[in-house]
């Protein structure tokens, strides 16, 4: 169950128009009439009433707050966006050799590109070794070339910073006399945003409500796990032993969990979830953790775009648009609730063209395929997941 604000209004044209009717309401014949005396005192009151409760509100958060810091709960800090890989290109004049040759290359701590407007830089310095070959044509003809593969870290946490496509220039903003280039191979990701106070406050409600007797529902444990640090969201199977799935287990938990970015729980992550439903489990329950299960899928897809529309940029959108659709951390969530999991163990065509079809861009869908058929593809499970490879074709 989600953090429910108090239910108070805190817009002041609501307000505004309440108090508006309400006089309306209690005198016969009355309508307001900008810049008359009475809807003036309405509107001066309906703003210091909307502050008023906008305080109030507030206040109420930060005491429930207050509460859960008692309990020893804890907020969740946001995450950096990772650059991976983005290939740095460094020269050196001709006297640098006659050969073709080796040599290290080093990016110091604090090299600084940025990608849009995003900046991102090395989080500390690095020597890697690049081979270097001379450029045979142009304005540096005898110079000599080479390549390092770099990651970057992204200056400050968010999911803003999951920016950047495959090719993509990034600009260099730190003087060097080496790097010349810095070329994306991949766009950033891993960045989330930094929790609000009505997220924590509603992973607080779901971390209260397992605290009950008689006994822990699956649904109860999948709440409980997305309140612990690392777990976004998590599937709880009842009477399912993951070590002989056809016969059912009673008293027998099985909890599947996932990141922010849809990935399996690393080693720190997953021990920290492991004790925290060891602290609640309840003598005789076997409690299960597992990851989930990942189909690889070929998604095809070809389009025509719109006319006035550059192909390329038509292709970039589906893509994006796709592979977020059927991400893992999108897959299985309802209502756009990323805390939620429900077991989708198909994947259709259908799905697919739905959401091609709300690309600004395309005209005209032409073909789908997943894994070279039309036919709608099976998941494996259990926490079935779509490890998708989407290719897009735009004419």
């Amino acid at each position: 169950m989600p953090w429910e604000p108090l239910p108070v209004p805190i817009d002041e044209g609501t307000i505004i128009r309440n108090i508006l009717t309400g006089l309306s309401q209690k005198i016969p014949g009355w309508i307001p009439s900008e810049g008359a005396p009475e809807v003036a005192l309405a509107e001066e009151i309906g703003y210091q009433l909307a502050a008023v409760n906008r305080a109030a509100v507030t206040a109420a958060e930060y005491a429930a707050a207050g509460v859960a810091a008692a309990f020893g709960f804890e907020p969740i800090d946001g995450l950096k966006a990772v650059l991976p890989q983005v290939t740095l290109t460094a020269q050196l004049p001709p006297s640098a050799g006659t050969a073709p040759f080796d040599r290290g290359v080093t990016v110091p701590a604090g090299f600084t590109i940025t990608v849009g407007q995003q900046p991102f830089v090395v989080p500390k310095q690095i020597t890697l070794v690049a081979s270097f070959a001379e450029v045979a044509s142009g304005d540096f003809a005898g110079y000599w070339r080479g390549d390092i593969a770099v990651d970057f870290l992204a200056l400050d946490i968010g999911d803003e910073w999951n920016t950047g496509t495959i090719g993509e220039k990034a600009s260099i903003q730190t003087v060097s006399p080496v790097i010349i280039t810095a070329t994306l191979t991949a766009p950033a990701t891993g960045g989330v945003g930094a929790e609000t106070l009505t997220t924590f406050l509603t992973r607080f409600t779901a971390w209260l409500a397992t605290l009950k007797p008689g006994g822990v529902r699956a649904e109860d444990l999948a709440a409980f796990a997305t309140t612990v640090e690392g777990t976004q969201r998590a599937l709880a199977l009842d009477r399912y032993d993951p070590n002989d799935p056809g016969t059912p287990a009673d008293r027998a938990v099985t909890i599947i969990p996932v990141t922010a970015t849809g990935a399996d729980l690393d080693t720190f992550a997953r021990e920290r979830l492991q004790a925290a439903l060891e602290g609640i489990r309840e003598v005789g329950f076997i409690f299960h953790l597992i990851d989930p299960t990942r189909t690889a899928v070929a998604v095809d897809v070809t389009v025509t775009a719109a006319t006035g529309q550059e192909t390329p940029a038509v292709e970039a959108a589906v893509t994006a648009a796709v592979t977020k659709a059927l991400s893992s951390s999108v897959w299985g969530t309802a209502d756009g609730d990323s805390a939620t999991w429900a077991e989708v163990d198909t994947l259709r065509t259908l799905d697919v063209a739905v959401v091609v079809a709300t690309v600004p861009g395309v005209a005209a869908i032409n073909g789908i395929t997943l894994d070279g058929g039309t036919a709608d593809i099976a998941l494996a499970g259990p926490g079935a997941l779509v490890d998708a490879t989407v290719t897009v074709t735009a004419s």
